[in-house]
């Protein structure tokens, strides 16, 4: 099956490679949706809408999104934690670095 595709759909396949119009068809249903913030607490998610993403210091990889409050959370924590991609290792503040969304 072939289709034409719009420029922004012809960017999306450029930068991520998609092919596929199923998947050109999911990104479309979900390009509204808001990402929420993924910090646990008490193994329940935040759930508030995300401001930024963590980023490890050393793989430069995303770790995941947080909302406000608990950016300043991991930016201030002098908890032991290790990302589990790159098993760099160190104190949360000195781990990760936060980008606003």
């Amino acid at each position: 099956m072939s289709a034409t595709l719009s420029p922004i759909e012809q960017a999306t396949v450029d930068r991520f490679g998609l092919h596929d119009e199923d998947v050109l068809h999911d990104l479309a249903q979900h390009a509204d949706d808001h990402p929420v913030c993924i910090f646990l607490t008490r193994g329940t998610s935040c759930g508030q809408l995300a401001t930024h993403a963590v980023v490890c210091t050393a793989c430069n990889r995303q770790c995941g999104l947080v909302c406000d409050t608990h950016a300043a959370i991991v930016t201030s924590s002098a908890a032991q934690t290790k990302h589990a991609a790159c098993q760099a290792s160190a104190a949360m503040r000195d781990l990760v670095r936060l980008v606003p969304l």
